[in-house]
């Protein structure tokens, strides 16, 4: 209705009306051309109506009309606003009430609807959500009496102005309700409305609301599908979404704005909606106690850390809708899933890479300022070797472009690498995202691969940000026991098995299916709860069930399903959910039935057309197989989704049809109908069919899933074929032996070699021994000895070249090695030499390693070592027993330096008489470290080291880089190159030991940069958090060695600052100095047993102990060639030197001539030393020769003190600078000069507050404090 004015014919019944009533007409409030709304004020007593009455009560019709209308709607549970209090006067034509047609409501303020569109468009949300809410009440309550609202009496629909009811309702404006589909579009058009100020056009499509871009997701998603005919069904549904959208403005409104690109997602529509068709509710019910503890845990997040939730109930039990409600309720993070598969577990890392590739997607189609940000924090995190995850993630490349090919590094450290990397890439994910959280359901068909990498993930302490949330079918499933047991300190955990239904929860389930009052459905909640022992799913499939057996029946007047109670006592019912499922697939048509019992065994998901591809071969037509899938998925056993490749990717746009199981059980009970012969029939048309269908490039993305399918089908394939599945297997090993899939790597290793020929050692040499060497490997990574020695056996007797034979034993050395089997890894090493014409002893003495040195001294000497990284490359024949060699290395350095050195040198001396290699960086950079440690030639050294890197930038050799940097950067260069330069190279090396997951490297270089550090007087807050960093290195290496050397640099920091529990103790609450001191042996920990105590000497000397700290270098003196020419030799001497020169009078005559040897080695140690390298030296000699000068009585003390001074502040050597002046201070002292004691005291505290040592600076306060204080 809309105000019109009145005509003369309306006038005239007007009055009649008005004089009928007895009242006075108050206003109009509206009018359409047929009748009008006014409000009256009855005369007696001042009461007011709203009526309706026909503009000519004349027409027979119209009487009829407002009749029927009040018979219907007077006694009917509508709104009171639409229910009329009378009718007055509807008698036939002539009849004395016929002038006098009319229908009287309860009085409302209320105004058009068109009115409010018009003054109020967009302005107020909550107030169109209101209004929409009742105009749906008022929809259903006319349809329960069978009318239906006319769209074009939307303008003039009267709204209630105090609480948005809709108003008396023109009968002449509706007409018989219909279908429930469509019914309440109007509702859509009268929200589009009044949030944009125009009705939109009801036609045989919907239309959107393009006009609104700013609104708020769900409710864009709610008028979309009011708007659409075949969209809600009933107001329970309509009802419910509209609330939801009420919430979404209210949290929106508290919320800051959301990052670009960022808007958050619309939630589930329709999730209570009733139709023709049965909807089985999804709404979670029953879980409050689990949503409470996880809401715990996410209050818990809040403070940073990482999470893991572990969801466990019998299969059907609603773990995925419990953990989907989840997810909403944090208040941040990206949430991506995977899904493990009982019968498609060929690839290794598909469920965590499919969680990825979903992550990396919505990357992808984030807009470009987001975008960008993700390809820069990703790539920072995994270059140099992002391009290792472009063969599990192919949707990487697409966001951050091509990238360098990875390097080549030996595969003990390959295999490791990928994880790594993969770890760094979940890392940036998390931080970019805020918190990630990654679903993972079915982890009880965990794959080894994903398994191993999950609890390293939980483990690590660089991974943070991060929550996992894993479903199980049971708590005793030994992988939930192990990651429910496991210590994890930074992460918050939380248990939740669930259990089933209750009946009242049962009884709610069934009512917002079936759209009845709960009553109704209290009978039935019992008779559910009886059969299904409140499983969900069970609930779930045996109402569709009984809903196939037609015992429900859908009113659309009413919007609900009806039932006879009585009928389910007769009705044929399963006795559990796999024979419920079993009798849906043997309803089911020949062709479907084979169809779904083929694509169990294809995977969970499976892409349409591919199955079709493959199965086409047992059916008669495409068309029959489309039909086919059709029937399942109308029986609820398949679900079709679409899914479109993100824009940035290669494939950007594309849109593949994907066929799902709806449910596990469902899948398991399918494969049960397959034929176990055309098992193999199926899987080997599967995987050719990929095989053709993918180019090179697709083909390597999924490279797993295709050789998966071709192995569980070779048995059937031909010869061509196999021999290409042969190749597959290789490559795909290969890959997973990077991957650290070791299980997956040895199938795929087996399967090749079960398809060789049998004659395969003579017709395919080279390719049987490439597939037994990496087979070897595979099963020493899996911890397989008995196997791995038993191909070893029968490879060495194999080969037939050098090169073969070389890589066979290289890799028994280095698997021996990294197991820590040394002395047997030096055996094989030594054997493997023999072989290849090289003769070493496994035990040569001194003599033997000098007379090496004397040799390959000799060589050298003939050539100028700037002309040595250019000479020519050695064969591939030749340079195997070199890589044999470096191979050696690593055994020999940890148990016989005589060995090493040996080792090192034979490396040069191959290089000279056959040619450079790959591996003669690490020979040259050996042999400086033998010439600066045991001849003290350090310029010589210097030069060789350039050679060493020289060599390594020729040959780009990445996994001896790392071991380059530490020789050069630790053992050859602070002699001659201050500690600054040194740091920069072991930085590089450790990176680059980092990137190759080279654990041992990475240990040994950031070691070594702490310990420079702590030997160039960084600040010691600065050396605690590089020793710190270094640690972690250790453990993850697990080497024990470096970790008591970092440990030590920690404590003795610790020490300095005051940390400790003594100045002359290192203990902490965590620390027990002394019983470290006591692990400490030298065949474990050689660098160890002299490094501790050695360092512990000079911070007992500072600390005023000079008697203890004899004690450690005495202790650290026998351990001194261990010390090799590490720079840690240099501190031991100065502070045990000092320490004996500080105890010089005291000093019994029994200890004095190896005292004074010591000292004299120390002087003409450092004086060489200060020579090449004043930068680390030079402070440190004259504060010697000051010490000296004091004990023989000599003058020019302070001097010689000035002089270490002046060297300490031009060198930025803090400690030594604080050392100098503390020094100068007790001899100005001793020499009565108080005033020069008083500025150099004032001089040393303030050079150790600098550098941090506040347990000196108390020290030096009360043991120097000024005369008269």
């Amino acid at each position: 209705m809309s105000q019109r004015a009145p005509s003369p014919v309306w006038s005239e019944a007007r009055e009649r009306l008005l004089g009928r009533l007895a009242c006075t007409l108050d206003e109009q409030v509206a009018s359409s051309p047929v009748a009008a709304l006014i409000r009256v004020r009855r005369i007696a007593d001042q009461a007011r109506w709203l009526v309706i009455a026909p503009h000519d009560p004349s027409a027979p019709q119209l009487r009829a009309a407002f009749a029927t209308y009040c018979e219907r709607l007077r006694g009917s549970d509508a709104p009171r606003a639409l229910r009329p209090l009378q009718l007055v006067g509807a008698g036939p034509a002539g009849d004395d009430q016929a002038d006098a047609v009319a229908l009287l409501f309860e009085d409302l303020a209320c105004v058009p609807l068109g009115g409010l569109i018009r003054q109020a468009a967009g302005r107020d949300p909550e107030l169109a959500l209101r209004i929409a809410q009742s105009l749906t009440r008022a929809v259903y309550a006319l349809a329960q009496v069978g009318y239906a609202l006319d769209p074009a009496a939307l303008e003039g629909l009267p709204i209630g102005v105090e609480h948005y009811e809709i108003g008396p309702i023109d009968p002449t404006c509706v007409g018989e309700a219909g279908e429930p589909a469509g019914r309440y579009r109007i509702v859509g058009a009268a929200l589009h409305g009044l949030l944009t100020g125009g009705l939109p056009e009801l036609g045989a499509g919907p239309a959107a609301p393009d006009a609104a871009p700013e609104l708020a997701a769900g409710l864009r998603a709610v008028i979309d599908r009011l708007l659409d005919p075949a969209g809600y069904h009933s107001a329970r549904g309509v009802l419910h979404d509209l609330e939801l959208c009420v919430t979404e403005l209210t949290e929106l409104r508290g919320l800051p704005q959301p990052r670009p690109g960022r808007e958050p997602a619309a939630f589930p529509l329709g999730t209570r909606d009733i139709g023709a068709e049965l909807r089985v509710s999804s709404v979670l019910r029953g879980r409050q106690r689990e949503l409470a503890e996880f809401d715990a845990l996410a209050r818990e997040l809040g403070g940073g850390g990482s999470g893991l939730v572990l969801v466990s109930g019998p299969s059907g039990i609603g773990k995925t809708i419990l953990i989907d409600a989840m997810a909403p309720r944090l208040s941040r993070g990206w949430r991506i899933r995977g899904k493990f598969d009982q019968y498609a577990n060929n690839e290794p890392y598909a469920t965590l890479t499919q969680a990825l590739r979903g992550l990396v997607g919505r990357a992808l189609d984030e807009p470009r300022p987001a975008r960008e940000a993700w390809r820069e924090r990703i790539v920072r995190a995994v270059a140099p070797n992002a391009e290792l995850l472009f063969s599990v993630i192919p949707e990487l490349r697409g966001l951050i472009g091509d990238q360098p090919a990875v390097a080549a590094i030996p595969p003990v450290e390959s295999a490791a690498r990928f994880g790594v990397t993969l770890r760094r890439l979940l890392a940036a994910c998390a931080a970019e995202a805020e918190l990630l959280i990654v679903v993972l359901d079915d982890m009880q068909w965990c794959d080894p691969a994903s398994l191993r990498l999950i609890d390293s993930l939980l483990a690590t302490r660089e991974v943070s940000g991060i929550l996992w949330i894993c479903a199980f079918r049971d708590t005793e499933h030994p992988l939930h026991v192990q990651l429910a047991a496991a210590r994890t300190p930074r992460v918050h955990k939380l248990v939740l098995p669930i259990g089933p239904l209750a009946r009242a929860e049962l009884q709610g389930f069934l009512a917002d299916t079936l759209g009845c009052t709960a009553e109704r459905a209290a009978a039935l909640a019992t008779f559910f709860r009886d059969k299904t022992d409140g499983n969900p799913l069970f609930a779930r499939t045996l109402l569709t069930s009984l809903h196939d057996q037609g015992l429900f029946t859908f009113s659309p007047r009413h919007e609900r399903w009806d039932w006879d109670d009585a009928a389910f006592r007769s009705a044929e019912l399963p006795g559990d959910i796999q024979e419920l499922i079993v009798r849906k697939i043997e309803a089911l048509s020949p062709p479907a039935r084979r169809l779904l019992s083929i694509a169990s065994c294809v995977g969970h998901d499976v892409e349409a057309a591919l199955l079709v591809d493959a199965v086409s071969q047992w059916s008669a037509s495409r068309g029959e197989l489309a039909a086919a899938v059709r029937e399942c998925v109308a029986h609820g056993l398949l679900a079709t989704t679409l899914v479109r490749a993100p824009d940035g990717a290669a494939d950007g746009g594309e849109v593949t049809e994907l066929l799902n199981f709806t449910h596990d059980r469902v899948q398991q009970t399918a494969h049960r109908f397959l034929d176990p012969a055309l098992r193999e029939a199926v899987l080997l048309a599967v995987g050719r069919a990929l095989l053709e269908r993918s180019s090179p490039d697709e083909l390597a993305d999924k490279l797993f899933r295709v050789v998966g399918y071709l192995n569980g089908g070779a048995a059937q394939a031909g010869a061509a074929l196999r021999d290409r599945i042969v190749e597959l297997d290789l490559v795909a090993a290969q890959r997973a032996l990077v991957a650290n899939a070791f299980a997956d790597s040895v199938r795929f290793l087996r399967a090749a070699l079960a398809l060789l020929p049998d004659d395969h050692w003579t017709s395919r040499h080279d390719q049987t021994v490439e597939l037994h060497v990496k087979y070897m490997h595979a099963l020493a990574l899996l911890g397989d000895r008995e196997q791995e020695n038993q191909l070893f056996e029968l490879l060495r007797g194999r080969v037939r070249s050098n090169v073969h034979l070389g890589q066979v034993y290289e890799l028994k050395v280095m698997l021996e090695s990294s197991r820590g089997e040394h002395q047997v890894a030096i055996e094989h090493g030594i054997a493997g030499l023999r072989a290849l014409g090289e003769r070493l002893s496994a035990r040569p003495g001194r003599l033997t390693a000098l007379a090496e040195l004397a040799r390959t001294w000799r060589e050298l000497r003939r050539i100028d070592p700037d002309d040595l990284a250019g000479r020519p490359s050695s064969r591939s024949e030749d340079a195997a027993a070199s890589r044999l060699l470096v191979a050696l290395s690593a055994p020999a350095y940890l148990t016989d330096p005589n060995l090493l050195a040996i080792v090192m040198m034979r490396i040069v001396r191959r290089s000279l008489a056959f040619g450079m290699s790959d591996v003669s960086s690490h020979g040259f950079a050996g042999f400086g470290l033998i010439v600066s440690g045991l001849l003290g030639a350090y310029d010589r050294a210097l030069r060789y080291a350039t050679v060493a890197h020289r060599l390594a930038e020729r040959f780009a050799n990445p996994w001896l880089a790392p071991k380059v940097d530490l020789m050069s950067g630790i053992f050859i260069q602070p002699w001659t190159r201050p500690f600054e330069r040194c740091e920069d190279i072991l930085a590089r090396g450790s990176a680059v030991a980092s990137d190759n997951a080279d654990f041992v490297y990475a240990s040994y270089t950031a070691t070594s940069m702490s310990c420079l550090l702590y030997y160039r007087g960084a600040p010691l807050a600065a050396v605690s958090i590089a020793a710190e960093a270094a640690l972690r290195h250790t453990h993850r290496a697990r080497d024990c060695d470096m970790e008591a050397v970092v440990t030590t640099v920690i404590h003795a920091a610790r020490c300095l600052c005051g940390e400790t529990e003594s100045p002359i103790d290192l203990s902490t609450a965590g620390h027990d100095d002394a019983a470290f001191l006591a692990t400490l042996d030298e065949r474990t920990m050689p660098i160890g047993a002299f490094f501790c105590p050695a360092i512990r000497c000079g911070v007992l000397y500072l600390h005023g102990r000079p008697d203890l700290a004899c004690e450690l270098g005495r202790r650290a003196g026998a351990f001194e060639a261990n010390a090799l020419s590490n720079p840690s030799l240099a501190e031991y001497l100065f502070y045990y030197a000092m320490a004996l020169l500080a105890r010089w009078p005291e000093l019994p005559r029994a200890e004095r001539r190896a005292a004074r040897r010591l000292v004299r080695r120390a002087r003409k140690r450092f004086a060489i030393w200060s020579r090449h390298c004043p930068e680390n030296f030079a402070a440190r000699q004259a504060l010697l020769e000051a010490e000296l000068a004091r004990v023989a009585g000599r003058g020019q003390v302070l001097d010689r003190l000035n002089a270490a001074l002046e060297a300490a502040v031009r060198h930025d050597r803090i400690q030594y600078e604080a050392l100098a002046a503390e020094l100068a201070a007790r001899h100005c002292e001793a020499q009565g000069q108080p005033t020069m004691a008083e500025l150099y005291r004032e001089r040393a505290l303030r050079a150790y507050q600098r550098w941090g040592a506040t347990t000196k600076v108390a020290l030096l306060t009360e043991q120097l404090a000024p005369r008269g204080s």
